[in-house]
């Protein structure tokens, strides 16, 4: 029996890069760099200044196809909106970068449109990623490295806020380590963010561990600023510190199990230093800086401690040749759904979290203390630390497009459940067949969900409920205005709608 068009795309191969000796404009491509799942990275010489560039392609593989080796489009016309919704988003997110110029953040030069797709212009860097920096050589990290070498990301997280724009994508796998030993700060991500709202899947919007609570959030009472980056930037510097990743935030609202850095006091770190970056990790907004400026002058308050013996090298470690190019295999349809779907339950659990935390505004002056978890992180072989903060599909050649999908890789589910396996032997069951109806939520803007009693989530993001045939009381509650209560008669096969804007 054939497949829906639509699986079928799913299960396809990455779209075929441009080939070598192929021109765009001014710009001759000379190598594929790396290719991630919303772009392509080329290298190129720029025919008219004569140096070598790094020319980006927006190419969304489970969106696009190249079927004759050089335009692009959508796989199908049911993808045709979203794929264009990212285009645009692209070429903004070029637009807003070109006009910035700053060594601490990644430069475009040239953008345009050709192919049916975008592409953008950037320096060719010679680097690595910090992830893989950490991972393969923890032995260098230490307070005054950290302070040294992330200098220019502080730098330009403050030349962007002064412009009122906020980067909302830092983490480990989106700063490169340049050569002379600086940091510089990848793309937006914008295309992969504008994509994953569209079709509602949250592994792709957010990187669990760096998002903060207000980004799971799609609420305006839930403001995004200067504390949205800074709780990223405090937790890669968790990480670099500790070799693992914070638990996502929207788990830590409703249990904080994050050991605070004030508490572990790891060797070699100041007092001053750790707490800064417990507070810039306050799970509410109103207790991080509320600038950069202030943030650097917290992680600066006190001079790093010396002399403290460094972590050792890990003794498998391999250090990627620069050129190197690695490919992967794309998720399997079974690991993405169960991803997207573990995902998903957490964003749900996130903005129940967001409701619980507006009706209960903090005291004034209350500082914030994370409980320290009774039971260790989980932490990966060689590394300490998920596998979270490498992306799979990124190559580790010594460019910025090592990191094939320049800011733009997937996240990895953080202590995802494992599936129960049957005993040995043991006869299987198949599951009752449920007849089921379909519920469609339009709420503004936003409300908890009660299906008969229970929470059932918070909307936005929840869209569609899929409830059994039969009656059902639902009850949508905002705590700044009267509930909304419905009962409705849910058929099999059939879809129904409740609108309703709380004012």
């Amino acid at each position: 029996m054939n497949a829906p068009a639509d699986q079928v795309a799913e299960r396809r191969d990455a779209p075929a890069p441009l080939a070598p000796g192929r021109r765009l404009g001014d710009f001759l491509l000379t190598r594929v760099v790396g290719q991630g799942g919303f772009g392509i990275v080329y290298e190129a010489e720029d025919l008219c200044l004569q140096r070598r560039v790094a020319i980006k392609e927006y190419m969304p593989s489970h969106l696009a196809t190249r079927p004759d080796g050089e335009r692009v489009h959508p796989i199908s016309g049911r993808y045709a909106k979203t794929f264009e919704l990212g285009r645009r988003s692209f070429v903004s997110e070029a637009r807003l970068l070109a006009q910035f110029r700053h060594p601490g953040l990644l430069e475009v030069f040239h953008f345009w449109e050709q192919n049916g797709t975008a592409y953008m212009a950037m320096p060719f860097y010679e680097g690595t990623t910090l992830d893989r920096v950490l991972a393969n050589r923890p032995g260098i990290v230490s307070e005054a490295w950290l302070k040294d070498t992330l200098a220019p990301v502080l730098d330009a997280l403050e030349h962007m806020h002064a412009a009122d724009c906020y980067h909302r994508d830092v983490s480990a796998d989106n700063i490169l380590v340049l050569d002379g030993g600086k940091a510089l700060l990848l793309d937006l991500g914008a295309a992969r963010r504008v994509i994953g709202d569209t079709e509602r899947a949250l592994t792709v919007m957010l990187k669990p561990g760096y998002a903060p609570i207000e980004q799971y959030a799609d609420d305006p009472a839930c403001r995004q600023g200067p504390w949205t980056d800074i709780y990223a930037l405090a937790a890669v510097l968790y990480f670099a510190v500790t070799g693992r990743m914070p638990p996502a935030s929207a788990s830590r609202v409703m249990h904080d199990s994050l050991p605070p850095l004030g508490s572990l006091q790891p060797p070699g770190y100041g007092l001053g230093f750790l707490e800064a970056i417990d507070r810039g990790l306050s799970i509410r907004p109103e207790r991080r800086p509320r600038s950069i400026a202030e943030f650097r002058s917290l992680l600066h308050s006190a001079p790093p401690t010396i002399g403290a013996a460094p972590r050792p090298e890990p003794e498998a470690a391999e250090v990627p040749a620069p050129g190197r190019e690695e490919r992967s295999s794309p998720p399997s349809p079974g690991r993405r759904t169960a991803g997207v779907a573990a995902v998903a339950l957490l964003a749900v659990a996130a903005l129940a979290a967001v409701a619980t935390l507006r009706r209960s505004p903090p005291q004034p002056g209350a500082r914030s203390t994370p409980a320290i978890a009774q039971a260790k992180p989980t932490a990966t072989p060689g590394r300490p630390g998920p596998a979270a903060a490498a992306p799979a599909n990124a190559a580790p050649g010594a460019s910025v497009a090592g990191n094939t999908s320049v800011g733009e890789s997937a996240s990895v589910v953080e202590n995802a459940p494992a599936r129960a396996r049957s005993p040995a032997g043991a006869p299987r069951q198949s599951a009752p067949s449920v007849r089921t109806g379909t519920v469609r939520l339009a709420v503004a803007p936003w409300g908890e969900v009660f299906v008969d009693g229970v929470s059932r989530g918070v909307t936005p993001p929840l869209k569609e409920l899929a409830l059994g045939a039969g009656s059902h009381r639902i009850e949508i509650r905002n705590p700044a205005a009267p509930s909304l209560t419905r009962e409705i008669v849910v058929r099999e096969g059939k879809a129904s709608v409740i609108a309703h804007r709380f004012k």
